[in-house]
């Protein structure tokens, strides 16, 4: 398979205290991994490092086979964070013109949108199960509505890898498993490949075709299996996890067409 990331050798520390230590992996086209770990263990930081928003201490990252610090293709990288640490509600925009906002970079800030851009825009909506809400506030949608809005926000460049960091952070269950169908069907059916940061272990082994765990400062990627589901897991968490708690199914989900 094509190896679309590539760490070798990669460590980060802030200030004194270590926090990762000599990471080797890779992320294959096509992969939806499910980056999953004990609070403080790393997650997040490596998205960081991975998008190039933190620099490592020592080590190599390539993203779709270049150096990271000479990567220049961050248009076909999207990234969806936390929504509820990091939107202000009461921001006056309408929902297109949140989606849209990705594209300033392609059209140019301040000049207007053309026909061609507005169309990926509602072709995003639509993905998400938005279509109809472009002209709303966002503000006035509810968390899940507006996590969707940032997944569309991201699908407008057409993205070949998403970043993901505990997307369903502060949205309910229901919502919750909505978004995790969705991100499924744009990995299965577009191609998208997925690295997603989840507390949410039952609902993520769904959908992930490998978890990536982190611990003691390292990771350990396998196969999605039942056998390293329940090896793994306990050794690293010190119990017995219930995968079932939050499983949930995707049928009918946005009308059970294709995204």
């Amino acid at each position: 398979m094509n190896e679309i990331i590539q760490v070798k050798d990669l460590s980060f520390a802030y200030g004194n205290i270590p926090i990762l230590d000599g990471l080797n992996f890779s992320v294959h086209k096509g992969d939806f991994i499910g980056l999953i770990g004990p609070n403080g263990s790393g997650k997040s930081t490596l998205i960081k490092l991975l998008l190039n928003k933190n620099k490592p201490a020592q080590g190599e990252i390539k993203i779709l086979g270049q150096d990271i610090n000479k990567f220049t293709r961050w248009d076909k990288i999207g990234y969806v964070s936390q929504r509820a640490t990091s939107f202000n509600t009461s921001f006056p925009a309408t929902v297109k013109e949140v989606v849209g906002a990705n594209l300033f970079s392609r059209v140019g800030l301040f000049k207007r949108l053309k026909k061609e851009h507005r169309e990926r825009v509602c072709d995003a909506l639509k993905t998400v199960g938005l279509d109809g809400l472009g002209d709303r506030l966002i503000g006035n949608l509810s968390g899940g509505q507006q996590q969707r809005v940032f997944i569309a926000r991201v699908l407008v460049s057409s993205p070949e890898i998403m970043f993901l960091d505990e997307p369903i952070s502060g949205v309910d269950a229901e919502s919750g498993g909505a978004i995790y169908c969705l991100l499924g069907k744009l990995n299965s059916e577009r191609g998208i490949s997925i690295v997603m940061v989840s507390h949410d272990i039952g609902a993520v082994t769904v959908h992930a075709n490998k978890i990536a765990c982190m611990v003691d400062k390292k990771i350990i990627i396998n196969k999605n299996t039942r056998e390293f589901e329940n090896k793994t897991l306990k050794h690293i968490y010190k119990y017995q996890v219930n995968l079932h708690a939050h499983r949930h199914s995707c049928e009918n989900q946005y009308g059970g067409g294709k995204v």
